[in-house]
């Protein structure tokens, strides 16, 4: 099986690139928003410290921010982009760095979202049921998860709602994967807590497409339902990220071509990675989901990611 042999037992990116279109309110974060700001960021450093190279600075960026802004409400991607222009040379940090204090203005002027509210419920109920099985700092309090949910649009939110069903051991890391600026996982895995503190932009995944269920029915993600172990693990655990691949042109091309590549055939990977360069980044953050939440769910083929002959 090749590094990315997992894909081609899910099959269903097809499916979900045309659910990744379909309705909802998906908040219009996402690549877009997420080069805007990355912009921003990049040429306000620019002007600031011309020994920067901007596009390096760029590229640096999108890594870090491209499963982060898919989860983001739209109004946030919005402000958080503001929030650097008016940065002057004084304040200006770096982008993980940035990307937290924006997010703490942005989410000191918002009130959480119906869908927020509805979610923080579960998950204060998920969390008394657990007891002493989760340690008091894997768990949050309604308040501090209704900060969280002020930055995180529906769909997200939506496929948060199915951590509240995890074992409890597990709530923690699957929030972390869901959701955007949490800080709930005791091994400083993914997120902020709500009072700034430190944050993995890059972490985990969002759901653009509209994943999720609610508690009970059918696993489902971006129109599709879970007919499987291993794809009721991917489409509770990693739709955001997989949904996030299937709605970017790059790395839904190059899902494509390494699903052609022969098993153990690494340099035709590679040569899809070069050929689909801003594809890299998306799915191997549904990769590193994958390995981390499914590999053992769909058999133990541990994901992997595209290490493509790509350079910066």
């Amino acid at each position: 099986m090749n590094r990315f042999g997992h894909l081609a037992a899910i099959g269903l990116l097809g499916g979900l690139l045309a659910g990744a279109c379909g309705g909802g309110d998906d908040g219009g974060g996402g690549t877009a928003n997420a080069e805007t700001f990355c912009k921003s960021v990049c040429e306000r450093q620019n002007v600031c410290d011309r020994s920067r190279d901007t596009l390096t600075c760029i590229n640096d960026c999108r890594n870090e921010t491209a499963t982060t802004f898919p989860k983001l409400r739209g109004e946030v991607s919005s402000m958080l982009t503001s929030c650097v222009n008016n940065k002057d040379c004084t304040t200006l940090t770096t982008t993980s760095t940035l990307l937290l204090q924006c997010a703490a203005e942005a989410r000191a002027t918002l009130a959480p979202s119906t869908m927020g509210q509805s979610f923080c419920t579960e998950l204060v109920t998920a969390f008394d049921r657990c007891g002493s099985e989760v340690s008091q700092v894997e768990t949050i309090t309604r308040a501090e998860c209704l900060e969280i949910t002020k930055l995180n649009n529906d769909r997200a939110l939506s496929d948060a709602r199915m951590c509240t069903q995890k074992p409890c051991r597990d709530i923690a890391t699957c929030l972390d994967v869901t959701l955007a600026f949490t800080g709930t996982s005791s091994s400083g895995g993914g997120g902020s807590s709500p009072g700034g503190g430190g944050s993995s932009p890059g972490g985990g995944g969002s759901n653009p497409g509209g994943g999720g269920s609610s508690p009970g029915g059918p696993v489902m993600c971006g129109g599709a339902t879970a007919e499987n172990g291993c794809q009721t693990c991917v489409f509770t655990s990693c739709c955001g990220s997989l949904m996030a691949c299937a709605s970017n042109a790059a790395c839904a091309s190059l899902f494509d071509c390494i699903l052609e590549c022969p098993d153990n055939d690494t340099a035709c990977e590679d040569n899809c990675a070069n050929t689909y360069p801003d594809g890299i980044s998306l799915i191997n953050a549904y990769a590193g989901c994958f390995t981390n939440m499914c590999s053992a769910a769909c058999g133990g083929g541990g994901g992997g990611s595209s290490g493509g002959g790509q350079s910066g």
